[in-house]
């Protein structure tokens, strides 16, 4: 039987909450430590493993666990580097899960603590941080190098800014910015200009700029990362788990519409589980029509997640906005329905009028979402085109974005009015 433990790493001490078993038939299974379930105040990994002594089956801790998994291409090449089967979840977390979205490791039964350092970091010059993350093919060695596992389709590294240094995290150490390229061109220009635009109406985000490595780079800072200032920094993990992991849905169901509609079921989610359901609620809201604006259409359920915050749990910042409609290659079909239709090009006044039905809140608190989207979000985005870090392509990619989204402007405005 193989047997991975699973640690919480609130600060730099690792707690041990659980533990993974595969069993000779492949089959996994996971359970909560008794010492942890006895512990002052035990707290799930998500909704859909709740702290009780049991058993849970590999139908209910796949959802979660695969879900901090790479998706597609770069689990593949993940796989195949690692030379492990790529439905094995449990030897990748095993292999990878060191420092992993959220505040959670993973290591080998047999592993010793105290071996651990979470102060850990490799300083990387110009040209090695230039060749980590300009070259995609890089992605799969500097992860198995940090151990680092980020859930995802897109390739993507995590590194740690450590006193205005680009670091490697190793042996436990944990990342505080996440840096992707891709070979789609314009794609980091298109997030940072959809995540500038997005903070312009109000919408909690990460901070995010463009860096210039042979190829455009966008870096993200971790909001589930706190860095603690001192001569040697300490990274503290806050935890979280997307809306796939906290409903028990495989990342491979991740378009699929909720119940009842997927935003009325997130409004009612945030009413039963948020520290501050009026306020999450109306970021959701926020989020929504920030993401119709700008036309991105991968608005999917593991794009939107909940972070533990006081003893609660809060609806975490936006993350992973771009501008889907720009390419012709990708699906016009949105990750969740607004009113009558899932089709961006097909959304009319009145379905806004039904969504803001199934989001629970005031139409003229809405309304008011909806025309300030129209009023500062444009010029936010010429503004992110012109911005200090801009790179060259940039202004033109903000000047296409605010003409594409014209149609969709004029109908948020004729709702709005």
């Amino acid at each position: 039987m193989k047997q991975v433990n699973v640690y919480r790493v609130p600060d730099d001490e690792p707690i041990l909450i659980g533990t993974l078993r595969v069993d000779d038939e492949r089959k996994a299974t996971f359970s909560y430590s008794k010492d942890y379930l006895a512990s002052g105040n035990p707290r799930p990994l998500a909704l859909s493993l709740p702290c009780k002594d049991d058993i849970f089956d590999a139908s209910d801790i796949a959802p979660y666990f695969t879900g901090l998994l790479p998706e597609g291409e770069p689990r593949e090449r993940t796989a195949a580097a690692l030379g492990v089967d790529i439905d094995d979840y449990v030897t990748l977390l095993e292999r990878l899960g060191h420092d992993c979205i959220g505040a959670v490791m993973f290591r080998d039964v047999n592993d010793d603590p105290s071996h651990w350092k979470a102060d850990a970091y490799t300083p990387l010059d110009r040209g090695e941080f230039k060749k980590t993350v300009s070259e995609l093919a890089n992605e799969v060695a500097s992860n198995i190098a940090s151990r680092l596992s980020l859930c995802g389709t897109q390739g993507k590294v995590g590194l740690a800014l450590i006193n205005g240094t680009w670091c490697r995290p190793a042996a436990g150490a944990a990342s505080t910015h996440i840096l992707k390229t891709s070979y789609l061109r314009d794609i980091p220009e298109l997030e940072y200009c959809c995540m500038h635009a997005a903070s312009a109406l109000g919408i909690n985000v990460p901070e995010t700029t463009l860096i210039d490595a042979a190829r455009p780079v966008i870096a993200s800072k971790r909001y589930d990362r706190i860095v603690d200032a001192g001569k040697t920094p300490m990274v503290r993990r806050l935890h979280q788990a997307d809306i796939a992991q906290h409903l028990g849905i495989l990342p491979n169901m991740k378009y699929a519409e909720l119940e009842g509609g997927t935003y009325k079921s997130l409004a009612r989610l945030l009413r039963a589980v948020s520290g501050n359901p009026a306020y999450d609620i109306d970021q959701l809201a926020r989020i929504v029509v920030a993401n119709y604006l700008l036309g991105n259409c991968d608005n999917h359920l593991k794009n939107l997640s909940l972070i533990e915050a006081d003893g609660t749990l809060r609806l975490a910042p936006a993350y992973d906005l771009v501008s889907t409609t720009r390419f012709e290659r990708f699906s016009r079909e949105m990750g969740a329905r607004i009113g009558t239709t899932r089709a961006i090009d097909d959304v009319r006044p009145h379905d806004f009028a039904l969504l803001c039905n199934d989001l629970g809140i005031a139409s003229k608190a809405f309304k008011r979402i909806c025309a300030q989207a129209i009023a500062v979000m444009p010029e936010a985005i010429l503004d992110a085109g012109s911005s200090e870090c801009a790179l060259e392509a940039t202004p033109f990619v903000a000047e296409d974005m605010v003409e594409e989204s014209q149609r969709r402007i004029d109908v948020l405005r004729e709702y709005a009015r």
